[in-house]
C-alpha cells in the first residue's frame, strides 16, 4: 500500500481535527477546542523544511585540524537530521495529546493497572472500543517495521519485550506503548545520539549512511504510528456522529459524499483518481448533521 508523506500526511490529519472543531461540535458543552488546538499542532509538524545545527560553531581548533572538522562537518549533518525529525515528532505528540483531552478515555480499573496515566488510559481505550475491528494495514505495517529497526539499534533492544500484550493493552495501542518508551527517553535526556559512522572530504561527508538512517528511521516510523493512531482513535469516536465529509477531487468538480469515520480511515493513502473504487481524495469540504 502507497501512503503519502509523513508531513503531508499529518498536514492532512490536521485539517480534518480543525474540521471537526469548527463543524462537528459546534454549540456543544465539550472540549472539542482541543482538536483545534490538535490540528494546530500537526500543521507545525507538516511545515518544518529542516534545522541546521552546526555541532562545533565555537570551537576554533578545527581549523588546526581536517580530519576533525571533516568528522564534526559530517556530525553536524546527522544531527540536523535528527533535530528536525525529532521536532516532527514532537509537534505530533502534542496533537495526539489534544485528540486525548477530547476523547477523555476512563480510567483503567485498578485491578487491572495500579499506577496509570492519560496514556494508559488511551491504550486501554482502544482495546476495549476499537478492537476487534480491522487494524489499518498500514498501522501493523509500521509496527512490524519499528520492531525490525529497534532490533538493529543497540540502545533501542532494551525495548524489545515491551512489544509483548499485556492485560490493558492489545494490538490497537502497542504502537503508543511503544513510542512512549521511546520518546520519554528523549524527553529526559536518557536517549544517545547516534555518532557518524562515516565521514571524510567530499561526498562522503555528505551522505546518510544506512547505518545512521536506521535512527532515523525509528524517529520517522515512530511519527507515522501516531498519526495512525490518531485516526484510529477517531475512527471510534466519530462512528456514532452522524458525520459526513463532501471529498471534492475529481477533475469537472465531481464530489463524493462519505462517512467522515471513513474518510479518517484513509488520510495517510495516496489517492488513485482512475481507481473508481477509491475514494476521491483530498480536498476535504466536511458537512456535518448531529443527531
Amino acid at each position: 500500500m502507497t501512503m503519502v508523506d509523513l508531513q503531508k500526511h499529518s498536514y492532512r490529519l490536521a485539517q480534518m481535527l480543525k474540521e471537526l472543531s469548527l463543524c462537528v461540535f459546534a454549540g456543544l458543552d465539550c472540549e472539542e477546542h482541543y482538536f483545534m488546538i490538535a490540528g494546530d499542532w500537526l500543521e507545525l509538524a507538516s511545515g518544518i523544511e529542516t534545522l541546521q545545527l552546526i555541532t562545533a560553531r565555537f570551537d576554533d581548533s578545527l581549523m588546526y585540524c581536517g580530519n576533525a572538522r571533516d568528522y564534526e562537518d559530517k556530525r553536524s549533518l546527522l544531527l540536523s537530521e535528527v533535530a528536525t525529525r525529532l521536532s516532527i515528532f514532537n509537534f505530533i505528540w502534542g496533537g495526539l495529546e489534544s485528540v486525548v483531552k477530547v476523547i477523555n478515555p476512563d480510567p483503567i480499573p485498578n485491578c487491572i493497572k495500579k499506577r496509570r496515566n492519560s496514556i494508559d488510559d488511551t491504550i486501554y481505550y482502544l482495546k476495549n472500543n476499537y478492537d476487534p475491528n480491522p487494524r489499518l494495514q498500514a498501522y501493523d505495517d509500521g509496527l512490524c517495521k519499528l520492531h525490525m529497526l529497534m532490533s538493529q539499534v543497540d540502545q533501542y533492544r532494551k525495548w524489545l519485550p515491551a512489544f509483548g500484550l499485556q492485560p490493558f493493552l492489545s494490538s490497537s495501542g502497542l504502537g503508543l506503548h511503544i513510542i512512549r518508551l521511546i520518546r520519554n527517553d528523549f524527553a529526559h535526556g536518557s536517549a544517545s545520539l547516534p555518532m557518524p559512522d562515516d565521514w571524510g572530504p567530499g561526498e562522503m561527508k555528505e551522505t546518510i549512511t544506512s547505518q545512521e538512517k536506521q535512527y532515523l528511521d525509528i524517529i520517522d516510523t515512530s511519527s507515522r504510528l501516531l498519526l495512525l493512531t490518531q485516526q484510529m482513535l477517531l475512527m471510534v469516536y466519530l462512528k456514532d456522529k452522524n458525520a459526513h465529509s463532501e471529498l471534492l477531487k475529481y477533475e469537472g468538480g465531481f464530489e463524493f459524499t462519505a462517512n467522515a469515520a471513513t474518510v479518517v480511515a484513509v488520510l495517510h493513502k495516496v489517492a488513485y483518481p482512475e481507481d473508481r473504487y477509491q475514494l476521491p481524495l483530498f480536498e476535504v469540504d466536511l458537512v456535518y448533521t448531529n443527531r
